[in-house]
């Protein structure tokens, strides 16, 4: 991943530092406006009520994502750069397009400031609608009907 993510400037505690995100120039002493991480996930889901998450399916989805900074504005205390933590119980719909209900929680940890080792610790709750298909909504009927014959091979 690599990213711009705008300007850092100290905050004026007014809205005269709105339009700062918007600035992709140089540094100004703040921080690099550039970032680049690596990001690793490690995901479950598992079904509670079948053998697999097909319709009318309760699951548990839960995933822990690790963000390891990279490039030259990583100073060496910057390197794990943010973790989170998610537990979630979903839900799949009794829809032909696969869509599912997800809510639970996070966990987030991320280490703020490379020069005083400060830790921001975050707990979101969540919901999330997850259409796994989304293309099946610019189908045809006849193409919908032709996917869903017996021996269909895709």
């Amino acid at each position: 991943e690599f990213r711009w993510i705008g300007q850092r400037h100290a905050s004026s505690a007014n809205l005269q530092d709105f339009g700062y995100g918007y600035d992709f120039g140089t540094t100004s002493g703040f921080g690099s406006n550039r970032q680049g991480r690596f990001r690793y996930q490690f995901r479950v889901q598992m079904p509670l009520n079948n053998a697999k998450i097909d319709k009318k399916t309760w699951y548990i989805n839960t995933w822990d994502e690790i963000f390891i900074g990279v490039g030259r504005h990583v100073g060496y205390n910057r390197t794990f750069n943010q973790n989170r933590l998610v537990a979630l119980l979903g839900y799949r719909l009794n829809t032909q397009i696969p869509i599912k209900i997800e809510g639970g929680i996070t966990y987030q940890t991320i280490f703020t400031t490379p020069y005083a080792n400060a830790v921001e610790i975050n707990k979101a709750y969540t919901i999330y609608l997850v259409i796994d298909d989304f293309g099946k909504f610019f189908k045809s009927n006849k193409e919908k009907q032709t996917e869903d014959l017996p021996g269909n091979l895709k």
